[in-house]
């Protein structure tokens, strides 16, 4: 057992403590330490609450601006038993947070910019409150691997300096709604995949102009050959869409994007009726790609080895399981920094 009352490191800053063997009533030591900014309790075995004392009263680690509590045993509770002040990021992954979670439990944390709360099973009834102390500071919101409600989309919106949105695999179900989380204007990364939501992107998708990553991958949602929906986005680099419906427009979309993206990937995307299809026309106006996925899709006509010479940084292109013909005419001066061209399981000759 550390002995923080004989050490007194008031001058301590930072201390990590991750996969030792704490109990809650050890950690009494922290008192010693008045002027930590970052403390690593990862992979102990506190559970509960957490409930540092300084002698008879709680202790307010005032200058705490980092805690990390993940892989432990701590339930709802643990956020009524900490009193800091100015904490700036928590991250409390795969602990036993359940039930009915409301973002009112972290309203101490006034000015809270990064929460992390993945891999927590049962989240299902987690609440945000328009009127929560945290709403207006909070940047990054991440509930990767938990249980989620639809409705959070709807209520999201009150986090109006959001930048960063992550609900990988929250069993999300449904259309996206056209309100909530619309309003993120600040938003520069979302990852909703590996989810089922499904249905056409909702008009409302083009205010997100700051985006700069999206990854809807692993849906079932409806994809415009034309990309319409991403038009707007002219901060937009990344783009992740694999595994869901690519579909044919009634109207015909000739506009240039704003967007110049640096890595897609459009993997294992099926087509109404199964049409051979050509490349989205939106690829022809990319002149920064350095990572193109476009694998076992139904693509067809020619090789399009036209993105080697739009793109000049090309790294990485992925055309294989397609139903791409020849002849396969490479540029007369072959893209240098290309590292990997996978072309196989197509129709050549």
């Amino acid at each position: 057992m550390i002995d923080g009352t004989q050490l007194r490191l008031t001058n301590l800053e930072e201390l990590d403590l991750r996969a030792n063997l704490f109990r809650n009533n050890t950690i009494s030591f922290l008192e010693g330490f008045s002027s930590l900014k970052s403390l690593t309790l990862w992979n102990n075995h506190l559970q509960g609450s957490l409930d540092i004392k300084d002698g008879g009263r709680k202790l307010e680690l005032t200058h705490l601006e980092e805690l990390n509590l993940n892989y432990n045993l701590f339930n709802n509770s643990v956020f009524a038993s900490l009193k800091l002040s100015n904490l700036k990021s928590l991250s409390i992954i795969d602990n036993q947070l359940k039930g009915s979670k409301d973002t009112k439990d972290v309203d101490a944390f006034t000015n809270l910019r990064i929460l992390d709360m993945s891999n927590n099973e049962y989240l299902k009834d987690f609440v945000i409150q328009k009127e929560s102390n945290v709403s207006s500071n909070l940047e990054e919101i991440y509930l990767d691997d938990s249980h989620l409600n639809t409705n959070i989309l709807q209520s999201i919106g009150v986090f109006v300096s959001l930048k960063t949105l992550s609900l990988r695999e929250t069993g999300l179900i449904g259309p996206l709604p056209n309100e909530g989380w619309c309003d993120l204007r600040n938003l520069e990364v979302l990852d909703v995949s590996e989810n089922a939501l499904e249905g056409m992107l909702p008009h409302c998708f083009s205010n997100l102009t700051s985006l700069r990553e999206l990854d809807i991958s692993g849906n079932h949602f409806q994809i415009p050959l034309s990309f319409a929906p991403f038009a707007n986005l002219s901060n937009l680099k990344v783009l992740l869409s694999d595994e869901n419906k690519m579909v044919m427009e009634l109207s015909f979309y000739t506009s240039v994007p704003k967007f110049q993206l640096k890595f897609i990937s459009l993997s294992k995307c099926i087509t109404s009726q199964q049409l051979n299809l050509e490349l989205p026309t939106f690829l022809y106006y990319q002149y920064d790609l350095r990572y193109v996925d476009l694998s076992q899709n139904n693509f067809s006509g020619i090789v399009p080895t036209w993105l080697l010479e739009n793109s000049t940084n090309l790294e990485v292109l992925f055309l294989r399981g397609n139903s791409f013909t020849g002849p396969v005419s490479l540029p007369p001066t072959l893209n240098i920094k290309l590292s990997s061209l996978d072309i196989s399981q197509n129709i050549l000759q």
